[in-house]
C-alpha cells in the first residue's frame, strides 16, 4: 500500500490528529497512551455502519435533504441555493469545494447536497467520475455554502437551510446519525447497502441468500458459518 509520508502523524490532516479528541489539552502522546484502557471503544460506544458510501461528514445533510426531497417533493431544479452549518471540526475532512473525479466527491459537502437533490440517493455508482462531471452537478456546487458553528464541537449537528426558486425557505437541524449505534440501520437498510457492494463489485450473489446466511451467524457455531459457502 502506499500513502502520502504524513498521512498518520501528519500535524493537521494526519490520522492521528484528525481522530484525536478536538477539545482535548493533552498532547497527542498522551492521549496515545491511554489507549487500549478499559473500556473498550466497541464496549463503549458500539458499531456504526455508515449509511452512504463517503465522508460521515456528510452524512447528517443528506439524511436531511432526502427527508425533505422526499416531504416535499423538491428536485434540484426547485433549490436556489443551500447554507449548511455544522458543529465547529464538523467540515474538517471535507476538502474539496468544486470535485471533478470521485474520490474528491467523496469528500466534498457541495457534491453531497448536489447527488442527493438531483438523484434522491447516495450510492457507489454517484462516484464514478462522470456523475461527478454532470453539468447538472457541478452548476450547482457554487450554490452550496458550508459553515462551522464556532460553538463547542459537540454535539455534533447539521442545520441545512434550502433556499427555493419560488421564494421559500426550509429550514432543519438534525443531530441523529442514522446508522449510529443509537439508531442502527435497519435489515432492510443493510440489504440496501450489500446489493449495492453487489452491483458494484459484479457479484452474481443473491442478497436474499447473503441475508439468509449473515443474519442466521449468530445461532450457529463457528464451524458450520467456515464451511459455509455462497453460491
Amino acid at each position: 500500500m502506499t500513502a502520502a509520508p504524513e498521512a498518520l502523524d501528519g500535524g493537521t490532516g494526519g490520522f492521528l490528529r484528525l481522530y484525536s479528541t478536538p477539545d482535548a489539552a493533552a498532547s497527542l502522546h498522551d492521549e496515545l497512551a491511554s489507549l487500549g484502557q478499559a473500556p473498550g471503544e466497541l464496549v463503549a460506544s458500539g458499531i456504526d455502519v455508515k449509511k452512504y458510501p463517503l465522508c460521515y461528514a456528510t452524512h447528517r445533510t443528506i439524511d436531511t435533504l432526502l427527508d425533505l426531497r422526499g416531504e416535499l417533493g423538491l428536485t434540484l431544479a426547485d433549490v436556489e441555493r443551500v447554507e449548511v452549518r455544522a458543529n465547529r471540526g464538523g467540515l474538517a475532512p471535507l476538502l474539496h469545494d468544486r470535485p471533478s473525479t470521485g474520490l474528491q466527491a467523496k469528500f466534498s459537502m457541495q457534491f453531497a447536497v448536489a447527488a442527493a437533490l438531483l438523484d434522491g440517493e447516495v450510492k457507489l455508482r454517484s462516484f464514478d467520475d462522470e456523475q461527478v462531471r454532470r453539468p447538472q452537478i457541478q452548476q450547482f456546487l457554487p450554490r452550496v455554502t458550508p459553515t462551522e458553528d464556532d460553538g463547542p464541537a459537540f454535539p455534533r449537528f447539521a442545520e441545512v437551510t434550502v433556499h427555493l426558486t419560488d421564494g421559500r425557505t426550509v429550514h432543519r437541524r438534525t443531530e441523529v446519525l442514522r446508522g449510529s449505534a443509537e439508531t442502527p440501520l435497519t435489515d432492510d437498510e443493510l440489504l440496501e447497502k450489500v446489493a449495492d457492494c453487489f452491483g458494484r463489485g459484479g457479484l452474481g450473489v443473491r442478497t436474499s441468500t447473503f441475508a439468509d446466511a449473515v443474519f442466521g451467524w449468530a445461532d450457529q457455531p463457528v464451524r458450520s458459518v467456515l464451511a459455509r459457502r455462497l453460491p
